[in-house]
């Protein structure tokens, strides 16, 4: 790809990001806290910010909580694991200022909204309450959780991270080794506060609001399109002969207008998303990229983000975002 397509790729991408998520995301504040945090240990809840989180920010969660909670079919335990999650996501906000010399409470709303599914699975699920050792319906459950990661976040953990914060994927050799390090000793722990199971996305969205420059986003299903399309060979399908799931349209921006480019075909298969391939992806977006310093450059002064958040949103709004389900409601006004 050449340097003028990814600038407009890229920008394309932030304009519709921007217009469907930009009001209610959290994603730049929590970074901002990271960063104090890391020069201070202490990070500080302006009065801006807390308007963020009490009125856009949780607007939006409410509303991405509402369309993604419904795939729980028993309407009776739908409306429980909603009130729960609710109460206590008012709760972890409201303490959040109070717990402001924890690192954890600073990505704690970004990795709650940015990994929403598989809190919903947290608070559908018995064992995520036993681990926390909270009631089932107790509104501390947020709060407990991301005081019990904090622990997990010990002075050399937090030296080693300080380190990768300086670098710049295009600018540093892939420290194999010393991501392994982070990527399995992290999923250990959120293995153990959550259900049991690997956290690979967790994993990374917490690496990556760490280390932005550095560590790569990626999730299951931007994974599994990847794959399908051969755009990157980092991931392979545990089913290669999977069936169609069905079809999804792909926007693109047109001047001032958001149109229907394309549509894709949607495959029900899994993605082997792992340490393996989180750093052979990794090597792959140095590679494939390094060659468009210049426009890497052009879109992070302009956006004030890094290029791996923008080739994430990129990716999020052609394999994931269901921008025609949002679009309904204005098409029906």
């Amino acid at each position: 790809m050449d340097g003028h397509t990814l600038v407009r790729w890229i920008e394309g991408a932030d304009d519709i990001f921007e217009a469907f998520e930009g009001r209610g995301d959290i994603y730049e504040t929590c970074r901002n806290w990271i960063e104090e945090w890391f020069q201070c240990r202490k990070f500080c809840v302006k009065e801006k910010d807390k308007r963020k989180l009490e009125k856009e920010f949780l607007e939006q969660f409410k509303s991405t909580l509402e369309i993604t909670i419904n795939r729980i079919r028993d309407e009776d335990r739908r409306s429980e694991v909603k009130e729960t999650f609710l109460r206590s996501m008012e709760l972890l906000i409201e303490k959040i200022p109070e717990n402001s010399c924890k690192l954890t409470f600073a990505f704690a709303p970004y990795l709650i909204s940015w990994n929403i599914r598989r809190f919903i699975e947290y608070f559908r699920n018995p064992i995520w309450f036993e681990n926390l050792e909270v009631d089932k319906n107790s509104e501390e459950s947020l709060v407990e959780y991301f005081s019990k990661l904090n622990e997990y976040f010990n002075e050399d953990l937090i030296e080693i991270i300080g380190g990768l914060r300086q670098k710049n994927i295009f600018d540093s050799d892939i420290e194999e080794e010393t991501i392994r390090i982070l990527y399995e000793g992290l999923n250990e722990k959120l293995k153990s506060l959550g259900i049991r199971n690997d956290e690979p996305v967790g994993v990374i969205k917490v690496l990556h609001i760490l280390s932005p420059h550095y560590f790569p986003l990626i999730d299951n299903p931007i994974a599994r399109s990847l794959a399908i399309s051969n755009v990157f060979r980092s991931f392979t399908l545990e089913k290669e002969n999977s069936k169609k799931k069905g079809r999804k349209h792909v926007y693109r921006i047109c001047g001032s207008t958001i149109v229907c480019s394309r549509t894709i075909t949607i495959y029900n298969a899994k993605v082997k998303l792992n340490v393996d391939s989180y750093i052979k992806y990794m090597k792959e977006i140095q590679q494939i990229f390094q060659r468009n310093r210049d426009s890497i450059e052009y879109l992070e002064k302009k956006s004030n983000k890094s290029f791996l958040k923008l080739l994430d949103q990129a990716f999020y709004i052609r394999y994931s975002i269901d921008i025609a389900r949002r679009l309904k409601p204005t098409d029906s006004s």
